[in-house]
């Protein structure tokens, strides 16, 4: 074969290795493009069972709120009737007593004509006798029954509806996610940490930790040993039990006083969310402040130290705040956590994957 044929060789072999370097970047790029497919493939669905589920809940409330008025309604109306038909008993009552009275006076005024002195004596006191008072006519839905009562009630309700349209769906902010793992020299001795101290549970047993300076000695609790300041940070934890607080903490919060005020939430130093058999409240500095919200094991925290901004979310399919705190932090704060008998709080591993991706 003449040499010069045999020249184009090497120009092809650099195709095919050219080419070769371009389906692995299509094959990154389908993958890439199959992740975030998938993944909002799997949002979407999120979305639809949240829309459903909330579809169900304001459904079974107006039906409820429609039965009420219902109810309400008819009771009005039965004890409108026996009113009426009360009303109309003392009407023909008092037709009669009417009827009696005009014959008393016809009598009376042919009495006052006798002139038989001793038979007007023994006649008029007889006819002066009037007939007993009727019942008088009055109104009353029922006993147990007030409007005003009613109008707070609906008052109450409205508010609450109005708090639940002002509620913030969102997503995570992955850029703040910030890792925490528990600080084991604070943990209380009824509390044991495991998973690489990113879980806390309370089971009834003792463990044996040393003594130390930063432990808390009266009340089971745990912080993380990151002091968080001057930045965003984002977390997430699971729960389980009935009892339990999440939240921060300055590093100067009491570790040995046996004094409630030590605990989460109960002091200036601290602010937390507490979950206690089936309702949500927040806590700092011993104020509390209820909130009505569906429970959720998951709970995500967004600490947004230079804005003195502290947000509490309850995390399904969407995130939904639960509350949050504005003021002025001045020193770092160690997320922190309160448990109860059987329960457990676990720092979540969140990871990229947790988002949708970001070319």
């Amino acid at each position: 074969m003449p040499s010069e044929e045999r020249h184009p060789t090497a120009p092809v072999f650099r195709d095919v290795t050219g080419r070769g370097q371009a389906d692995g970047n299509i094959g990154v790029n389908n993958d890439f493009f199959a992740e975030i497919l998938a993944q909002s493939e799997a949002m979407s669905m999120s979305v639809v069972r949240e829309v459903e589920e909330n579809e169900k809940s304001f459904t079974a409330l107006i039906r409820c709120i429609e039965e009420a008025h219902r109810k309400l309604t008819e009771r009005i109306r039965e004890q409108e009737k026996k009113e009426m038909e009360k009303a109309e008993g003392l009407m023909e009552q008092l037709k009669k007593e009417i009827e009696e009275l005009k014959r008393r006076e016809a009598e009376l005024k042919e009495l006052s004509e006798t002139k038989d002195h001793l038979h007007f004596l023994q006649t008029f006191s007889s006819r002066c006798v009037l007939p007993a008072d009727g019942d008088s006519l009055s109104f009353t839905v029922t006993a147990d029954f007030s409007s005003e009562d009613l109008r707070k009630e609906l008052s109450s309700l409205t508010k609450s509806l109005e708090k639940i349209s002002q509620w913030d769906i969102m997503t995570r902010p992955p850029s703040d996610f910030c890792p925490l793992t528990m600080d084991i020299n604070t943990a209380h001795r009824d509390l044991c940490l495991s998973e690489g101290n990113k879980k806390v549970t309370r089971e009834g047993t003792v463990t044996e930790y040393p003594d130390h300076p930063d432990r808390f000695d009266w009340f089971c609790q745990v912080l993380c040993g990151e002091a968080l300041t001057g930045t965003r940070c984002y977390w997430e934890v699971e729960c389980s039990g009935d009892i339990m607080r999440i939240g921060v903490a300055y590093k100067g919060l009491s570790r040995k006083a046996e004094d409630k005020k030590c605990v989460l939430g109960n002091n200036k130093k601290s602010w937390c969310l507490r979950w206690s058999r089936s309702q949500y409240s927040v806590h700092h500095n011993n104020k509390k402040i209820v909130i009505g919200a569906p429970y959720s094991p998951r709970i995500g925290v967004y600490l947004d130290w230079p804005a003195g901004s502290l947000s509490f979310y309850r995390v399904s399919h969407t995130m939904t705040l639960l509350h949050r705190f504005n003021t002025s932090f001045i020193e770092p704060l160690c997320p922190g956590f309160w448990l109860n008998n059987n329960s457990s709080v676990t720092i979540s591993h969140l990871t990229p994957c947790d988002y949708l991706p970001v070319p």
